[in-house]
């Protein structure tokens, strides 16, 4: 399950935090160190990245949640086509997908929220059909996706962070690493 508001935090937060700390410092800043106020426009593209990076995984997501090849996700890196993508394909997945899964209420949030908050609405939206009861597979996707958890197995009990469980007894040599009694021996 992911947290729709930390998604929309982090990526939001981002990008108008790079752009004030921007522009706060063009405007105090000597002209010879102008070069620093490019540091607000390297947090605004760490933004921009981040937010693609959820949102085709959401994307893909809801594509293989739907079995539906026809649903074109690249659409988000093409002008305007992205808006076609987002604000009006997507809403129509997610019903498709929670119509699949047998949810009681199968419409997708409201337009409002997929045309000025993407994030949040579409992993809303996804964390429904995840919801315990719907018919949804467990997914191979990491970063808190429709399964799994950070870096768990496909399919794996949540929790089990990066693959499994710590191991168990000592560790192998100085500082867990190589054979045990230390340097090669």
């Amino acid at each position: 399950m992911r947290n729709p508001v930390m998604i929309l935090i982090l990526t939001y937060g981002l990008i108008l935090g790079g752009y004030i700390i921007s522009m706060l410092l063009g405007m105090v800043l000597n002209y010879s160190l102008m070069w620093l106020a490019m540091l607000g426009q390297l947090i605004t593209l760490v933004g921009v990245v981040l937010f693609l990076y959820f949102v085709i995984m959401m994307l893909l997501d809801l594509k293989r949640v739907t079995n539906d090849e026809s649903f074109m996700w690249w659409l988000v890196f093409i002008p305007c086509a992205n808006y076609y993508l987002l604000w009006w394909l997507a809403p129509q997945q997610v019903s498709k997908a929670k119509q699949m899964a047998g949810l009681p209420d199968t419409s997708a949030r409201n337009i409002v929220l997929y045309i000025f908050l993407t994030p949040f609405a579409l992993a809303a939206d996804l964390n429904d059909l995840a919801a315990p009861g719907s018919a949804m597979p467990p997914g191979p996707m990491g970063m808190g996706g429709l399964g799994g958890g950070f870096g768990a197995p496909p399919g794996g009990p949540p929790g089990l962070g990066m693959g499994g469980p710590p191991p168990q007894g000592p560790p192998p040599g100085p500082g867990g690493f190589g054979p045990p009694g230390g340097m090669g021996r």
